[in-house]
């Protein structure tokens, strides 16, 4: 065992949190978010534009988070559900997928709110789009952005390494 921890540290930078069967933080975070910014798009569709608040929360919380390795909600999470983060660089030095896949949804959900508030409501299709990508990677450990930034940028999961993305 401790000869594949060694050979293979690069491949898998999960944390004692994720043995125990529970979830890294930041799986945690792509949840909410995405499950935020889902029912923010809907309600702004449906309900009142107002609710785009909602998903430019979201989208203001992934850059903090991924600026900074904390949010408010990463704050709540760790001290009252006791969840821990996995880490916040890889082994290589460079920001971890997870941190990277932060930043863009942040940039496509706030960029597609405004548009959505400013030009069409049509553009709430991609923000929803955008949580689905997150309930989906936070669910599966992959979304079509995190395959493709892994392949063309090389950027390596901090947290979902179990994936299988390489």
């Amino acid at each position: 065992m401790e000869e594949r921890g060694a050979a293979g540290s690069g491949r898998c930078d999960w944390r004692a949190a994720s043995v125990d069967g529970r979830w890294p933080l930041e799986r945690v975070l792509f949840l909410l978010i995405g499950i935020v910014t889902i029912l923010g798009a809907a309600l702004a569709a449906l309900v009142s534009p107002w609710f785009l608040l909602l998903t430019v929360f979201a989208g203001l919380n992934q850059w903090l988070f991924a600026a900074t390795g904390t949010c408010g909600s990463a704050i709540v999470f760790t001290r009252v559900f006791g969840f821990e983060a996995a880490g916040s660089s890889s082994v290589s030095g460079r920001w971890p997928l997870e941190r990277v896949l932060f930043t863009l949804a942040g940039t496509v959900v706030l960029l597609s709110s405004a548009l959505a508030a400013f030009v069409s409501p049509w553009f709430l299709l991609l923000t929803a789009f955008v949580g689905l990508n997150q309930v989906a990677y936070s669910a599966v450990g992959a979304c079509p952005s995190s395959l493709l930034i892994s392949r063309v940028f090389g950027f390596r999961p901090g947290v979902n390494a179990r994936a299988g993305i390489s």
